[in-house]
């Protein structure tokens, strides 16, 4: 296939517009408000073009036909979409792997197709003709235990949020959260309550110092803490000076969404919330990726401009000179963060409150971000080949690693590969407990290859393997006429 295409010096202009664009114009010529000549002049259409159009002619689109129908597209574009859904998003690979089984399982031979695999080119067609539905975006992990957040639980709590809220003007409900910007990894800077109260940053250290706080956004608190993290120290403070000032000039209740907040809240701001009618909203377990609406709408813009200021920072001379950005010089980047951002942060908040399903109140605009449940109408043959594909990624053909087993060995003390006594045949199939002493136990070698008696001495270190796992012993006795040995082992743990 021709990776780049040119045309021939001379040839006329073909179908040089979008498909889009050339159903717009025939929209407007079909309702009269352009005539063809018109239209033709507006978007660069030629008049013939449009004439055909218009009486039904040349329907086909125009180039080479494609390799799939369209209904079989459509039904490549749908597992895309499903398969996303679920937390198994395809890359460009892994969709010419399923088409490739496809035709394979429906006994197809594709001469365009080497070997009936889809290449490159291919690939970036389908992606551009379907570009409404599907795109390539950077895939980002979820945990396991935020893709297991049911349906069930989310329409429970949007349940109780609509009586909560009933009766709240927009302007009183506020989200709370956290998010960390760091250029070392173990020099964090937690920004909380980013949007309509001040910033508050919380640095990880044990001493707070005028340089932590010269030059930054007017109106942002700093302090520390030992773990870089929010404590109840910290929260109640943020909530004294940060919070409170802007919840007083509300009228009525006011609401505050937030997670996490058992090790943040103390006795003193739960009397000042009811003595200034402030209601605590929990989010349900692991569900922030879908209702928390920092997360789904504001942090993500906010980190790309913090990597470009970083990037710009590094640039400079003092960015070469220093590698790490210093406390001291960390206000003033979080200034120049919160001027860039300031634009369209209002934005972004307002449509993570909408895409969250806290206002307007809508839960069908969470409940769409969660996976499909009815998959029937789906091609079944196109199903089955982009399920091989995904068992073939998911457990593969390649054997399990053995998981590694810890060996005590006593300091100063080492083993070698000819150490290790396989087969130990113990003679009761439960080691009596010693304390701390450990267990004893009497085994015969039977298995051929293994060490034998001549070869242990008291006082030895081994490795002897019990039930197919690995554990350290000491050699405590050889009886070489009987071939048995004497050792003593430490009780394996029950935790393990």
């Amino acid at each position: 296939m021709v990776r780049t295409y040119k045309k021939a010096p001379g040839k006329r202009n073909y179908m040089n517009c979008s498909q889009d664009k050339l159903e717009e114009c025939l929209k407007l010529t079909r309702e009269g408000v352009l005539t063809q000549r018109q239209a033709a002049k507006t978007y660069g259409i030629h008049r013939n073009t449009i004439s055909n159009k218009l009486l039904g002619k040349h329907q086909k689109l125009s180039g080479c036909p494609t390799v799939f129908s369209k209904q079989e597209e459509q039904a490549f574009v749908d597992h895309c979409t499903v398969l996303a859904e679920w937390g198994f998003p395809l890359d460009k690979i892994d969709l010419r792997v399923a088409v490739k089984a496809y035709l394979d399982q429906n006994g197809r031979r594709e001469k365009r197709f080497q070997n009936n695999m889809p290449g490159d080119d291919w690939a970036k067609s389908f992606l551009e003709r379907h570009c409404k539905h599907i795109k390539e975006r950077l895939a980002a992990n979820i945990k396991r235990s935020q893709a297991a957040v049911s349906r069930e639980t989310i329409e429970d709590y949007l349940s109780r949020l609509s009586v909560k809220v009933d009766g709240v003007p927009p302007e009183n409900i506020w989200n709370l959260d956290e998010t960390n910007l760091s250029d070392d990894p173990g020099k964090k800077k937690v920004i909380c309550g980013w949007c309509a109260a001040p910033p508050y940053v919380a640095y990880k250290g044990e001493r707070m110092f005028d340089a932590y706080a010269a030059g930054g956004p007017p109106g942002a608190r700093f302090n520390v803490s030992k773990s870089g993290w929010f404590d109840m120290n910290l929260f109640l403070d943020w909530f004294q000076k940060c919070f409170l000032p802007a919840a007083k000039k509300l009228e009525g209740k006011k609401i505050l969404i937030a997670d996490n907040l058992s090790s943040h809240v103390s006795l003193e701001v739960l009397r000042l919330c009811q003595v200034h009618d402030i209601r605590f909203i929990f989010l349900p377990a692991n569900s922030t990726h879908l209702l928390q609406p920092l997360d789904v709408a504001v942090f993500a813009p906010v980190k790309k401009v913090w990597r470009k200021i970083l990037n710009d920072w590094r640039m400079a001379n003092v960015g070469r000179k220093e590698g790490v950005i210093a406390k001291a010089r960390f206000p003033m980047l979080l200034r120049k963060l919160m001027m860039e951002v300031s634009e369209n942060v209002w934005e972004n908040l307002k449509s993570g409150f909408k895409k969250t399903g806290i206002f307007p109140l809508d839960k069908e605009e969470v409940l769409k971000s969660l996976p499909r449940d009815n998959l029937e109408q789906i091609n079944s043959s196109v199903s089955e080949s982009f399920l091989q594909h995904l068992q073939q990624l998911r457990y593969g053909e390649e054997p399990a690693c053995k998981r590694k087993r810890r060996v005590n060995v006593p300091p100063g003390q080492s083993i070698t590969p000819e150490d290790l006594i396989e087969g130990v045949e113990e003679s009761s199939s439960s080691p009596p407990n010693d304390g701390a002493s450990g267990w004893r136990k009497r085994c015969r070698r039977q298995e051929s290859g293994a060490t034998t008696c001549d070869a242990l001495t008291i006082g030895q270190y081994v490795v002897i393997s019990y039930e197919e796992e690995l554990f350290p012993a000491k050699v405590i006795h050889v009886d070489k006429s009987e071939e048995c040995v004497t050792i003593s082992c430490m009780q394996k743990s029950k935790k393990h």
